[in-house]
């Protein structure tokens, strides 16, 4: 009696073993950075979130960006998410493409530094890309000169291009979907 609780002693320990290192062997699911939740639920944004992700986002690239939220349950037909905030940091001397959105809305905060945007016009050597065009530049246009604590809203099929940056800026952006404005350009 005395062996067969010893052999199922050690037959559970080696069971258990097995099933601890086969488990820790599993690859970890891929979990989005950024939460999704519920879309019926208020989302907080702490300022120190803010600005620990622009502290981290990369400075040797002409335009970095990060997302805060992306929510997904959109009652648009064909719209790919609710809304997004993200974050973008920009740099001068690099080459920035012009963009319209026909199916949202753009709000940006501008948290640190100052660039220009021109909005309005029509899009240079415009190419559409699903519900987005895009453009070498803008002919015509306004330009307009943002800076910390400024905010700028680029509605929905408005287009638009950071055209200067003066040192550097970071701003927080808000994608927010709308009925559809049809560009032509």
């Amino acid at each position: 009696m005395r062996i067969k609780i010893g052999v199922l002693v050690a037959a559970c320990a080696t069971i258990a073993l097995l099933s601890s290192f086969a488990w820790t062997q599993q690859p970890a699911q891929q979990q989005p950075h950024y939460p999704e939740g519920d879309a019926n639920q208020a989302f907080v944004l702490p300022g120190a979130t803010v600005m620990a992700t622009a502290a981290k986002l990369p400075k040797d690239r002409g335009n970095a960006s990060d997302v805060y939220l992306e929510r997904h349950h959109s009652t648009h037909p064909g719209e790919a998410y609710s809304y997004r905030i993200g974050m973008e940091h920009r740099l001068p001397n690099f080459s920035q493409n012009a963009s319209v959105h026909e199916k949202e809305a753009e709000l940006w905060s501008i948290i640190d530094g100052a660039m220009t945007v021109t909005t309005g016009g029509k899009l240079v050597d415009a190419k559409q890309n699903g519900t987005n065009w895009g453009g070498k530049g803008i002919q015509g246009g306004k330009a307009n000169r943002v800076a910390k604590g400024d905010f700028l809203m680029i509605p929905e099929g408005v287009p638009h291009q950071v055209t200067a940056v003066e040192g550097e800026a970071t701003l927080v952006t808000f994608e927010l979907p709308r009925p559809r404005a049809t560009y032509a350009p």
